[in-house]
C-alpha cells in the first residue's frame, strides 16, 4: 500500500519469482489519490487508488502480505489503516510496514532534526541554518516559499508520527498482535547495500534481539512493524 511511482511493486513482481521460483506470485498495490501535496501526479498510470477513508480494493481476508515503505509516519487516521489490515489479510498472513516512529531524531523530509515535534517555523529556519540540505528543497514550495514556514506547514499537514504504546493499543483493538521481527535484518540490509555485498534475502529470527535492536533503532530512523492476526482469531 502506498506504492507511488509502482517502484517496489515492479521489484517484487521481478525479484519474487527469481527468489520463490515455483511459488504462485501475485503483486498488486494502491495509493490515496486526494492526500498528497503533488496530488497523484506521481502515481504509475495503471495504479489502484482510493480517496482517503475508503476501504481498501480488496476482499476480506484475502491478501497474504501488506507492506508499505514510509507510509506510517503519514497515517492520519491509524485507526482505520490498522482496521483496514485487519479486514484484508488472511488469518495466517503477516503485514510488514517500514517506517519512522515518533521517538525518531532526524525528521527525513525537512531534515531537521525534532522538526516533528517542534513544528514551529522559527525553530525550523534556525536549524535550516545548521543542517542545510538540497533534498529538503524537494517539498513542495520549499523553494517558492520561505523554507522554515513551508517546511513547517509541510509536517502539521502530511505528517503524523504514532508512538508504540498507540500502535500497541490500536491493533490490539482490532485483534492484531504486532512485532518489530527484523529491525536489525533491515539494517544489516542498508549496511550490505553501502558496502556493495550480495543482499540477503532470507533472515533467521531472534525475538530478544529484534526487540532490543528496535529500543536503539527507533532513535536513528525506521524501524520494520510486523503484524499479524493473534492466534485466538484463526
Amino acid at each position: 500500500m502506498g506504492c507511488g511511482a509502482g517502484a517496489l511493486v515492479k521489484y517484487l513482481r521481478i525479484g519474487l519469482p527469481i527468489i520463490l521460483p515455483g511459488a504462485a506470485v501475485e503483486v498488486d498495490g494502491f495509493d490515496v489519490s486526494d492526500f498528497a501535496p503533488h496530488g497523484n501526479s506521481n502515481l504509475a498510470p495503471d495504479t489502484k487508488t482510493v480517496r482517503t477513508g475508503d476501504p481498501w480494493p480488496y476482499a476480506d481476508h484475502s491478501v497474504d502480505v501488506i507492506i508499505s515503505n514510509q507510509v506510517i509516519e503519514h497515517v492520519f487516521n491509524p485507526a482505520f489503516f490498522f482496521r483496514e489490515i485487519a479486514r484484508c489479510l488472511t488469518l495466517g498472513g503477516v503485514s510488514i510496514h517500514l517506517g519512522p516512529f515518533k521517538d525518531v531524531i532526524w525528521e527525513d523530509h525537512v531534515c531537521i532534526p525534532l522538526a516533528h515535534r517542534i513544528t514551529r517555523p522559527g525553530y525550523i529556519r534556525t536549524m535550516a541554518k545548521i543542517f542545510h540540505n538540497e533534498r529538503a528543497l524537494a517539498i513542495p514550495g520549499g523553494k517558492e516559499r520561505e523554507f522554515g514556514e513551508c517546511a513547517a506547514d509541510y509536517i502539521r499537514q502530511y505528517t503524523r508520527y504514532m508512538t508504540r504504546k498507540e500502535t500497541k493499543r490500536l491493533c490490539a483493538d482490532v485483534g492484531l498482535r504486532m512485532s518489530f521481527d527484523y529491525t536489525p535484518q533491515f539494517y544489516l540490509s542498508k549496511l550490505r547495500s553501502v558496502s556493495r555485498r550480495q543482499p540477503l534475502y532470507f533472515y533467521s529470527k531472534n525475538p530478544l534481539f529484534d526487540s532490543l535492536s528496535y529500543s536503539l533503532a527507533k532513535y536513528i530512523s525506521s524501524v520494520t512493524l510486523v503484524l499479524r492476526h493473534q492466534p485466538g482469531n484463526y
